[in-house]
């Protein structure tokens, strides 16, 4: 006995164009993430800085590559490295070492929400009316 089923699918042209975009959406969605994220992490950073004259802290620059979806943040002064890693250095004027790693772990629920958003819009710019 041999069964056979026939399923007709209605505006398949325009589901499989839609399905050709998500890539392309889902990368712009990221790199909007990428972008917001390293704003809240450059926020926070700059307020754990060390500083004595502020020259640290005016120092900071992100960069981004839209392709690889990669983001750069960092503090571009020559002792930069070393104010972040030396735990034993006192800061009588504000800051702390681990300014960086510190501004990613309070940001990282922030972090979180951007790349669940990107995914979410992504899936809402898929539905079709």
């Amino acid at each position: 006995m041999k069964f056979e089923l026939t399923i007709s699918l209605q505006n398949l042209d325009q589901i499989l164009d839609k399905l050709n975009k998500a890539p392309e959406v889902l990368k712009s969605e990221l790199n909007e993430a990428i972008k917001k994220s390293i704003k809240a992490v450059w926020t926070e950073a700059w307020e754990r800085t060390p500083w004595r004259t502020g020259l640290l802290r005016g120092t900071y620059k992100s960069w981004y590559d839209e392709n690889r979806l990669i983001g750069l943040l960092a503090p571009t002064r020559e002792y930069a490295l070393l104010q972040h890693e030396r735990t034993d250095f006192r800061h009588p004027k504000g800051g702390e070492a681990k300014y960086l790693a510190n501004a990613i772990k309070a940001r990282e629920e922030e972090i979180k929400r951007n790349f669940g958003q990107a995914i979410d819009n992504t899936l809402n710019k898929m539905e079709w009316q």
